[in-house]
């Protein structure tokens, strides 16, 4: 893996704190996957299956999905990144971030996870891992600046850099 180093100083122009979530048109997916269930239920208890009893859990799952959803956040503000999921939360102060890396993961042709993830320079430090295919172009900028912003000396891996050069327009 080819790393780069970057030595940025402190922009005035970025905001002190920011929290960034996942773009709401994520709730417009979840939701019509939640009329599909709801359909589906519709048409069990119409046809009087047997099943249908079951097909009510279904209904659940757009619901758990929405307040995952809600549940993402990423902040930034004076002391580090915060990073918190429905179950976990991670935080890391700006003097232990040592490298950024991100990674893409071609699942199949049409599914491509792409990972960002801020190492600390401690090993005994958990990294902070998320996809960043859930964030939009504007906002990855945004977070990319001020990390280097708040951050001395810092590496990155080759698609990183080359992320970073076209401001995330090969996502």
């Amino acid at each position: 893996m080819t790393c780069t180093s970057m030595n940025m100083s402190h922009d005035g122009n970025l905001p002190r704190e920011r929290t960034f979530r996942p773009p709401k048109w994520g709730l417009a997916v979840i939701a019509v996957l939640g009329l599909a269930s709801i359909c589906v239920v519709v048409v069990s208890i119409q046809k009087e299956n047997a099943s249908a009893g079951y097909l009510f859990l279904s209904l659940l799952l757009p619901i758990l999905l929405a307040v995952w959803n809600r549940s993402i956040r990423l902040s930034f503000d004076r002391e580090g990144i915060v990073y918190k999921t429905l179950f976990k939360s991670r935080k890391m102060s700006w003097h232990e971030i040592a490298e950024l890396n991100i990674s893409s993961k071609q699942a199949d042709i049409f599914l491509r996870n792409i990972i960002l993830t801020i190492h600390s320079g401690d090993p005994k430090q958990k990294d902070i891992s998320f996809n960043i295919r859930i964030f939009s172009r504007q906002d990855l900028v945004l977070m990319m600046n001020i990390i280097f912003a708040r951050t001395k000396d810092i590496k990155f891996n080759a698609l990183t850099a080359k992320l970073l050069e076209t401001n995330f327009k090969d996502l």
